[in-house]
């Protein structure tokens, strides 16, 4: 079904998106998800339970946005009368509260009752929610007030490093959509049925045209600076290839706990003047940055704890400008990237992943040859338009089928 075709009552309503937080700076896919959603002609409404980033990112970024702290202000005593006149509402919200185990029970009393009582204006067909957090369980509650059905995407530590909260929370919810088939396997072990799950991934733009090529011995690597994105085994992977390519230069571009230690090891590892740390960029300069390189990568590892990514979308982001991949075997991330399209190697190896960009680097051909797949796959598999013709099939059969049980 193309982009923009009737969903039935999906096309007539509001889809709701009820988050954690929203906008937050490292969570583009959130933005490009409700954007492709709007330009597919569908009515989106985003609350974030949160402020989140919202005072340092332009309306433009986001769109309309509603923070669950402007709109309880001044509803206190409107919504005991909303309580009042809907005590199946109230039936349905405790029968919630119950099977979650009361979790984050104070969601219940201040703030989703005003974010229900808002929607109840906007003719809501189907609420959504991203990640495993607060927002999975207001989303939860707000669609147990609204009798509407309730989805959420889950992606990485908040199912790597689940608790028995979101399995209960989980338990509540119409379908869960998760962003690979790997991350499927991991909540059956939480005891989620499979066929109560499905994937969708995390497009992007596959409209972008190819940046012109990139300078030839630049790497280029974004990602928080923390433990899972693996920097410093990409650091000790680039002394190796600085030998065998001595014009190799390595850009990161990512903020986080983790930038003065591993400030150290460039200096530790004798590699001044040849690794460059951007900062924290704004997503268009990040994504003029990975096109500026020959090749991305990423060292991804999983954590003693669990932790770690699923499929970074840099990593699709580098794909779709047909720049190869150099990474690791980590999550969902080979789903995406093969021998096809780059080149993955054990995590935790800085000596495979020495050879891997030493080969990258100098081959050309390979390179292109590479790159050129990785952008057709993209464009074929993983398009921001895609996954929201995904996402509004499903939610259109949910809203049809609870549409069907009240006749």
């Amino acid at each position: 079904m193309p982009a923009g075709a009737d969903h039935g009552r999906l096309a007539e309503g509001t889809i709701a998106y009820v988050l954690s937080g929203y906008p937050v700076v490292s969570q583009t896919f959130v933005r490009d998800e409700i954007a492709a959603l709007r330009a597919a002609g569908r009515a989106v409404d985003v609350t974030s339970m949160t402020r989140a980033d919202r005072d340092r990112i332009p309306l433009a970024w986001s769109g309309p946005v509603r923070t669950a702290a402007d709109i309880t202000r001044f509803g206190a005593l409107r919504d005991g009368l909303w309580w009042l006149r809907r005590p199946r509402a109230v039936l349905r919200l405790a029968r919630a509260l119950r099977r979650t185990g009361f979790a984050r029970a104070r969601l219940a009393l201040r703030g989703v009752p005003t974010v229900a009582r808002r929607l109840a204006a906007r003719d809501v067909v189907v609420c959504h929610s991203h990640f495993g957090w607060a927002g999975l369980v207001a989303a939860v509650y707000v669609g147990a007030l609204l009798d509407r059905p309730v989805t959420a995407t889950l992606h990485a530590a908040d199912i790597y490093l689940a608790g028995p909260e979101l399995a209960r929370s989980v338990a509540l919810l119409d379908r869960v959509i998760t962003v690979c088939e790997y991350n499927v396997r991991r909540l059956e072990a939480l005891g989620v049925d499979p066929a109560h799950v499905r994937v969708v991934p995390c497009g992007v733009d596959t409209t972008v045209p190819v940046p012109p090529t990139g300078d030839p011995a630049l790497v280029v690597s974004v990602g928080r600076l923390m433990p899972k994105k693996g920097m410093d085994v990409l650091l000790r992977a680039f002394g190796p290839v600085v030998e065998a390519v001595p014009h190799a230069r390595l850009e990161i571009v990512g903020e986080g706990p983790e930038e003065a230690s591993l400030r150290r090891l460039v200096s530790e590892l004798g590699l001044d003047g040849r690794v460059t740390f951007a900062g924290a960029l704004d997503h268009a300069h990040t994504l003029e940055r990975i096109g500026a390189g020959a090749v991305f990568a990423l060292a991804c590892r999983v954590l003693p704890d669990g932790d770690s990514d699923a499929v970074p979308v840099a990593i699709r982001e580098a794909m779709v400008r047909a720049r190869p991949v150099v990474t690791t075997s980590v999550a969902g991330i080979p789903e995406n990237v093969d021998d096809e399209t780059g080149w993955v190697v054990p995590s935790e190896d800085p000596e495979s992943l020495a050879k891997a960009l030493v080969e990258a680097l100098e081959d050309a051909s390979a390179r292109q040859r590479k790159g050129e797949a990785a952008r057709r796959r993209q464009v074929d598999h993983y398009s921001l338009t895609a996954s929201a013709e995904r996402l509004q099939d499903l939610w259109a059969g949910l809203v049809e089928a609870r549409a069907g049980t009240r006749r």
